[in-house]
């Protein structure tokens, strides 16, 4: 998150992240300073640690009225090489678990990664299929980093994996 930007503390920079930045824009659509945003991202995990994590960390507290973002992929599909359509199927399983507690989810397909450019297309035709049949919003965050290219994806992310502060 730091990239270009080392004099900003990264407890500091915990605003400008794209889900504490959707908060403030949906709180000021809704004019609700309720809304409250509880970023639970973790890098470097694959299916097994998420679906721990979203138990303990997300679905412990979650509810009805609550909007579940999930954003996951790039460690299964890169280094870990699933295919896009074992993501999609491991979205299911994390989709699923959502909906015991709410029906508000918002599914992103995942940056670059060292693999993801070369299966781009195929996750974006796994997100379309994912988002209709689930009846889930989504959003091709891959398709976003990868319509002008690889190299265009850098003016948006630090490394490989994850957003800089202007992603």
């Amino acid at each position: 998150i730091n990239r270009g930007n080392y004099d900003i503390h990264e407890k500091d920079a915990m605003q400008f992240l794209y889900c504490n930045q959707f908060g403030r824009l949906l709180k000021e659509h809704f004019g609700d300073d309720r809304i409250t945003v509880l970023p639970k991202g973790v890098a470097g995990q694959r299916l097994p640690e998420a679906l721990k994590r979203l138990d303990h960390d997300v679905l412990s507290i979650a509810g009805p009225d609550d909007l579940v973002i999930i954003e996951f992929g790039a460690n299964d599909m890169g280094w870990g090489g699933d295919t896009p359509q074992q993501w999609r199927d491991h979205l299911r399983t994390m989709i699923d678990r959502v909906k015991t507690k709410t029906d508000q989810i918002l599914v992103m397909s995942p940056t670059t990664g060292d693999k993801v450019p070369e299966k781009a297309v195929q996750i974006t035709a796994m997100l379309r299929q994912l988002v209709k049949e689930e009846h889930i919003a989504g959003a091709d965050i891959t398709r976003l980093c990868m319509y002008r290219g690889p190299a265009f994806a850098w003016s948006l992310l630090a490394n490989d994996y994850h957003p800089d502060l202007m992603g």
